[in-house]
């Protein structure tokens, strides 16, 4: 069990450096490209040249933030995962790979740490 949630922890650090990439890529693209935003407006049947460009600037913003800061959570969730592998990982650490796994989305690391919390409680 503990060698499986070592390779489990290992797999959920490097499917949170691909979520993280995800974010920061997504973000990256909403602030290069605003004009994306004015095909979703008018998908949703408004008129882009109504809105004020700087309300509209101040929504591309704060679209990338959000996005930008949504990648938090996989990001510690990696950090956590990469700690996980250590031999002498405690089970607070398990317990908060199963938390910031849940809030990441990186269901792995949820799965590693129930092994790890497993293998721990054997010893």
């Amino acid at each position: 069990m503990k060698k499986a949630s070592r390779i489990l922890y290992l797999v959920s650090a490097i499917l949170g450096v691909v979520i993280i990439a995800g974010y920061v890529f997504a973000g990256c693209a909403i602030l290069a490209n605003g004009h994306l935003l004015d095909e979703i407006i008018k998908q949703a049947g408004y008129d882009p040249a109504t809105i004020d460009p700087e309300v509209f600037k101040t929504v591309v913003t704060t679209v990338a933030v959000v996005i930008f800061a949504s990648a938090a959570f996989p990001l510690i969730s990696a950090i956590l995962a990469i700690a996980g592998t250590s031999k002498n990982a405690g089970k607070g650490l398990h317990i908060a790979n199963i938390v910031f796994g849940a809030l990441g989305g990186t269901y792995v690391v949820i799965l590693a740490a129930i092994f790890g919390l497993i293998s721990r409680n054997r010893e």
